[in-house]
Formats: C-alpha cells, structure tokens, sequence
C-alpha cells in the first residue's frame, strides 16, 4: 500500500525501512559550540570547540512529548556514554556548529544486563530546549550566558573549559513540566484564571553550591493570569537538584505537593504520581511508561491504607489547629467526599489513634487501631504549620512531614 500510494503521488516506489526500536529511552546530550577566536582561514572541524554535557534523560513523555527530564541516566553505562560524546563531538564539528544546542538519541533498553546498549541518531535541536536548566543544575553553569559570549564573538567562558570528555558534574537534577491540561481526560488542554495560584518555595542558593539541594522555578505565569487556548499550555518548569537520585527524586515531590494551581486543570498530581512510582523509582523508564504503567488514563493519585490512614490523621490536625476552640478529642475524617472513606481518629499530646470505619463488620479491618507519632514542626512545638495565604499545611507523622494543599 505505501508503495502504490508513493508510485500515485511522487512516481518513486522506493521505501526507507527503518530499524524497530522495542522499549526505547529518549537521551540526549546539550552542547556548547564555538570556533576558537585565536583560528584563522578557512573553517576546518579541529577549529570548533564542543562542550558535551552529561546526558539527559527524557522518556516519561506523552503524545510524544516530554513530561519529566533528568540527568544524569540512570541506564547508561560509561562505555556507551563515552561512545555516545564521541559520536556528539564528530557531529559538531563536521558541521561547523556554534551556539547551544542538542543531539539526541533513542537507546535500546538491553533485555540482558550484558548485552550492548545500542544507540540510534534521532535528531539535532539547534536551540536551547526546555529541559535545559537539568543540565545547568548539576553542572553549575549558566548555558545563556554561555550563548551570549560565543554570540559576541568571545569564545567559551572560563566555567565551560574542560580537558575532559564531557563537561564535570555532581549529583542529579530532575525537571517537571506543568502544563494547562487534564490528565483525567486524555489530556485535554484546559484555560481560565489562576486563582489561587502559589509556587513552591524556592531556595535560593549558589549555582555552584553541590552540597545541598534546592528548587528552581521557571514560570511565566502568576496569580490571576488567564490561561487562554491561543499558547503553549506550559504554566511552569519545576526543577529540584540533590546530591543523589533519591533525593532529589524526594525534593521535586515535596516541591510539587507545595505547588498550588487551581482555576485550570494540570498535570502536577500526574508528575508526582510518576515520581513515587516504584518502577520510576528503580530506573526504569523508557518512552513507553505512561502507556504501559496507566494503560486506562491517569486516574488520580491512588493512596494506600496507609497513606489514607495518615491523610485521615493530617485532616484532624489542621482542623484542630485552624479551630482549636471547637476542636474535639475524638473525630469523624470522611475522604472523597460524602460516600468515602471515614476514619475515626483521636488526637492525643504526642501520639493519634486512628481506625478505619467500616460499613461491613465482617471486614478483616473493621476495628484495626493504628497509633501515629506525633511530631513538633515548629520551634514552639506545634505539630502543624499552617500558612493560610500559601493554601499550605506542615504535619510530620512518625518522623516524616507531609504538605498538604488546604482549601
């Protein structure tokens, strides 16, 4: 059929048969090219300096586009990696590159840890993307400044030189993109006011400073602003660096639980969904995750008992601390609404009893009681830190604090 119609439309049969990639990963390498100021004639490729950074791992994506970026991969091994900046730099400078820009790739996934782990040319972006500040993040450079100066004629700032491979590097970054959209819904795009509308904190430190982690913004928007159908649908990147994978896996899912968009409908829950995800969690994400892991839609962030038990604990909390005057000892807590859930939970001092409410006495939880450590989260003692303009409560339950989005 595809030759008939190629014959009908173009009088050229031929086809391009194209290798079958099973469980691919979307990696890619950001570069920084310019030609060295000090080199005369004509161009040649040893005149064009590459910077390679470490490689970007950009698989969690739907519709063929990008959700969740990190770096460095977890599925690279070094051989490849090195194989993979060679291949990068031979590019560049074949073509005289200068400027940011990014090569990418799709990687098989091995169906054994000792098979080869081969790579295949997808594309160059000849541009900045928008997953850049993951590379800038563990990297400690600022890749528009870097932009500037090849643009001005001035060659690599000094923080780009390396006599390595690839550009050094420490810890890990991951970036979510929060776009306008339902995720309940096929991802239908959605507009109206943000209203309200608060950013997790950002914690401003040195581009330079490895040791901590932090969380950068990168947004367009504010409260009040109208999210219309005539642009993109990004509202923000949010980005969080750690000094490892874990945390910052734990950094940018705190951050996002922080994160209140209301007026539209988006994707943040959906992100965070994907970060706790145990699989995410171990590595394993190729292009086919969303598909493969939600293969009926997302749902909606789907709680454990535990996790609701501890919910239920939370609710009690903040109630008492918004009406200490009214607040009883023992207290009925309904989730999802009037045919949910209900938990009756008694807050003590320190500790809280709570006990899931059953309709069916013959059910194996009907009557469990579990006990749930207190713990102060502000200097006075408090166990509850609640910022009603920021729409944001602080609990920590058996020596772990949770945020919670309070209406």
């Amino acid at each position: 059929m595809a030759k008939s119609e190629a014959k009908n439309f173009f009088s050229d049969d031929r086809l391009l048969i194209e290798k079958y990639i099973d469980n691919p990963h979307h990696i890619e390498f950001q570069v920084l090219c310019c030609r060295d100021p000090a080199a005369t004639g004509e161009p040649k490729p040893e005149d064009f300096q590459v910077v390679v950074f470490p490689e970007r791992e950009c698989s969690i994506q739907r519709r063929n586009q990008k959700v969740l970026e990190e770096a460095p991969s977890v599925l690279l091994n070094n051989e490849t990696r090195m194989k993979m900046v060679e291949q990068v730099k031979k590019l560049c400078q074949t073509v005289g590159y200068e400027s940011a820009g990014t090569i990418e790739f799709l990687v098989e996934h091995p169906k054994n840890p000792n098979d080869p782990q081969n790579f295949y040319f997808l594309e160059m972006n000849t541009r900045l993307q928008v997953e850049h500040p993951v590379s800038e993040s563990i990297c400690g450079v600022d890749l528009v400044k870097g932009m500037l100066w090849i643009g001005a004629g001035w060659g690599l700032p000094e923080e780009f030189k390396t006599d390595q491979p690839m550009l050094p590097y420490k810890g890990h970054a991951i970036e979510a993109r929060i776009y306008a959209e339902d995720p309940l819904r096929g991802y239908l795009p959605s507009t109206g006011a943000l209203r309200p509308y608060v950013e997790p904190p950002r914690q401003n430190v040195g581009m330079s400073d490895f040791d901590t982690g932090y969380t950068r913004m990168d947004s367009g928007v504010a409260a009040g602003h109208v999210v219309s159908p005539f642009y993109d649908p990004m509202l923000s990147k949010t980005i969080h660096y750690a000094p490892d994978r874990k945390q910052a896996i734990e950094g940018l899912a705190v951050a996002l639980d922080q994160y209140v968009i209301e007026g539209v409908q988006h994707n943040a829950r959906l992100c965070n969904a994907v970060l706790r995800h145990p699989e995410f969690i171990a590595g394993n994400t190729p292009t086919s995750f969303l598909e493969t892991h939600f293969p009926d839609g997302f749902k909606g962030v789907q709680l454990t008992k535990e996790q609701e038990e501890e919910l239920a604990v939370s609710v009690a909390m903040i109630e008492k601390h918004k009406r200490p005057e009214s607040a009883r000892e023992t207290v009925v807590v309904q989730l999802g609404g009037l045919f949910g859930k209900a938990f009756e939970v008694t807050l003590g001092t320190d500790t809280a009893e709570v006990r899931f409410l059953t309709k069916n006495a013959e059910e194996e939880s009907n009557g469990e009681l579990r006990r749930i450590a207190l713990d102060a989260v502000t200097e006075d003692g408090s166990t509850v830190e609640y910022k009603p303009r920021e729409y944001v409560a602080r609990v920590s339950l058996d020596g772990a604090s949770r945020f919670i989005q309070v209406r």
